[in-house]
């Protein structure tokens, strides 16, 4: 999805934001088809994107899993549009061998979402824009940098089907602790909730069929609907530590929340 001769004049920030560049580029794409092509506002030709996936990290890595989920989040933003999207096999979710196979920490990354990400859309809103792109806007570059209006940290959030649980994902390319206040409007949380979270010590950090994992999902319980939450650095200054949250709590109306590779649900 990005172009791999730009990768190695990117900040590890643009680095993992490049995919969800390209699906930002295409939604705007798609805005001006809308203009030339009035009848898709009555007959609308959704998108699906078929054998997507990106490449320039050690195989079986974490590297890309934030760069993933970042790409999963601004399809989530246009879900309206974006309606399919099909991993390609030749990267693969798996670490195998000639008897054994185990989920890869890409892999790991499809199943958390699955497991614990809503499916209805929740907007979110902040007031930290993302910058503007560092290159001009055309062909594969969009107008608009993808990513919630709380930078450096992307967020997405979702409803479960039944609407009884409400999730947010937080994701953070940064190379240092950042925090983000929570204010979630016009629902009441209960008290109880789950956080999940995939934070190894690396960028690096892989799974390998027959090891002892590197990458893990973390899980953990919450007392309370915290009003900030506290979001380690995707790596150090030699980018060593990457990670992203899931947050889950439930209430009257369950709900749930995601972070830094980190998942919550109240």
């Amino acid at each position: 999805m990005a172009n791999p001769q730009q990768s190695e004049q990117l900040t590890v920030v643009e680095w993992e934001r490049a995919p969800a560049t390209q699906v930002r580029s295409k939604y705007e794409h798609y805005q001006e088809y809308l203009k030339r092509i009035p009848e898709l506002e009555t007959r609308p030709v959704p998108i699906s994107l078929d054998e997507w996936a990106y490449t320039g990290s050690t195989p079986n890595s974490y590297k890309v899993v934030p760069a993933y989920a970042w790409a999963f989040h601004e399809m989530f933003r246009h879900s309206d549009l974006f309606q399919l999207g099909a991993f390609t096999f030749a990267t693969a979710m798996m670490s195998e061998d000639k008897t054994d196979a185990v989920l890869n920490p890409t892999g790991l990354m499809f199943k958390m979402y699955r497991d614990h990400f809503g499916v209805i859309p929740v907007e979110v809103s902040g007031d930290s824009s993302q910058p503007k792109p560092i290159y001009p806007a055309g062909g594969d570059q969009p107008a608009v940098n993808p990513g919630s209006d709380t930078f450096p940290l992307d967020v997405s959030a979702a409803f479960s089907e039944d609407r009884k649980t409400l999730t947010f994902a937080v994701i953070s390319p940064s190379d240092s602790e950042q925090q983000i206040k929570l204010a979630i409007n016009n629902i009441k949380l209960s008290n109880q909730g789950h956080l999940w979270r995939m934070a190894p010590s690396g960028v690096d950090a892989t799974i390998i069929v027959g090891q002892k994992p590197q990458v893990e999902i973390q899980a953990q319980q919450l007392t309370m609907v915290p009003d900030t939450m506290e979001v380690p650095p995707l790596c150090n200054s030699r980018c060593s530590e990457k990670n992203c949250v899931v947050t889950r709590m439930r209430s009257r109306v369950k709900s749930a929340l995601l972070g830094r590779l980190t998942t919550c649900c109240f």
